[in-house]
């Protein structure tokens, strides 16, 4: 009986020294893919960060492309958790959820360097082509979500058409979302995605010239 016990205590640190030793290697590794690029980063740089042999890092995963694949899933994951837990929060208005939402990806996307996003896309398009996959099937889903329901509160204003602030909210983030496109901003994600926020939610007119381009009434209604 003691043995059993005994047995089973050590098959449960093995599995958690595994599963410790695995998470290890992929946080790493997403770390450096997103920082450098997945073709910048070679297994040695990786496990010379870790302190693992290369043989340990075969035995999780066999290959580098593998091990990318990984690291993207595991993103994924912390994602998905912080939209369910976001979507779930009855406590939250739809302009918090929205704004709360933003704010998560922002943070995330500023740990994702421009090189990785143009290198991806370039070294591994099939990966590419799965977080692509998942930004439309996921990710743009919730926002439509969250601002239909901050229209259907009141949330936007009622000349505001929401099909079609959802449509240029979700189209302008597929177009910068592109590498070649962010390549060619001299900004951060980060900041990049501040200034998509604050243009579509915020305008670009301050207050004084926003008033003088209501009294122009440039589109005029026929009555």
């Amino acid at each position: 009986m003691v043995s059993r016990v005994s047995l089973s205590e050590k098959e449960n640190q093995n599995i958690m020294m595994h599963s410790d030793t695995r998470s290890r290697i992929i946080l790493e590794a997403r770390m450096q893919f997103f920082t450098y690029g997945f073709s910048k980063v070679t297994i040695n740089e990786i496990i010379g960060e870790l302190g693992i042999s290369k043989k340990t890092i075969y035995k999780y995963f066999p290959s580098k492309k593998a091990l990318l694949y990984a690291a993207i899933e595991s993103n994924f994951r912390e994602i998905e958790d912080k939209l369910t837990e976001l979507e779930n929060d009855k406590s939250l208005d739809p302009i918090d959820k929205v704004i709360n939402a933003l704010q998560y990806l922002t943070s995330m996307l500023s740990t994702v360097k421009q090189p990785y996003m143009k290198d991806i896309m370039k070294s591994a398009p099939e990966a590419w082509d799965l977080i692509s996959d998942y930004r439309k099937k996921r990710i743009f889903p919730v926002f439509e979500k969250f601002l239909l329901e901050c229209y259907r509160r009141k949330a936007i204003r009622d000349e505001i058409n929401g099909d079609l602030l959802i449509m240029i909210f979700l189209n302008f983030a597929q177009y910068i979302l592109n590498p070649q496109i962010l390549s060619e901003i001299p900004m951060s994600m980060q900041e990049i995605f501040e200034s998509i926020y604050t243009i579509l939610f915020e305008g670009i007119l301050t207050d004084n010239a926003r008033r003088k381009f209501k009294k122009k009434q440039l589109f005029k209604r026929d009555t």
